[in-house]
């Protein structure tokens, strides 16, 4: 009889702890599995001024549409530039730049890249653009590397070539 009970006892002391390791213990939360925002976004932009630990300084628009050029002005698009935009733009500006993408159902509507508003725009600006977002648009410049946005700078000029 000792040895049944014996037995027993080991058993429900393995139950036991099966059980209180599937379990969802308020004490079994760390923060290293807490939801987080992804790297593209941000709580809030950087300060007016601030230097950026990257090494490279956030580009005034204004100034960028005139200082900045395309190294690859007048390239048609590239496939690698085509895929950076289908990943990082399309999911608000859409697949043909006209800001139907997928997101704009449920948020304020993006920007349309064929539009002569965005097309008049230097490449410089787009550049600026695409680097520090805007009110509405994650910044890409810790995400993309120059050469990248420069190749979106081309797929966006492709857009207003193809306008009508």
């Amino acid at each position: 009889m000792p040895h049944r009970l014996t037995a027993a006892l080991h058993a429900a002391a393995v139950i036991c702890c099966c059980a209180s390791a599937g379990c969802d213990w308020p004490w079994k939360h760390d923060m290293v599995d807490q939801p987080s925002l992804q790297t593209a976004t941000s709580p809030r932009p950087p300060a007016a001024g601030a230097v950026s630990t990257a090494g490279e300084p956030r580009i005034n628009r204004t100034m960028a549409e005139h200082t900045l050029h395309n190294p690859r002005a007048g390239a048609p698009p590239t496939d690698q530039g085509r895929a950076l935009y289908s990943s990082y733009c399309s999911p608000c500006h859409g697949i043909g730049g006209l800001g139907d993408g997928p997101v704009t159902r449920f948020f304020v509507p993006a920007g349309d890249l064929t539009s002569a508003t965005i097309q008049q725009h230097s490449d410089g600006w787009i550049y600026a653009t695409i680097t520090n977002g805007t009110a509405r648009m994650p910044r890409q410049g810790t995400e993309l590397s120059r050469d990248e946005r420069w190749e979106i700078v081309n797929v966006v000029r492709a857009f207003g070539a193809r306008r009508p």
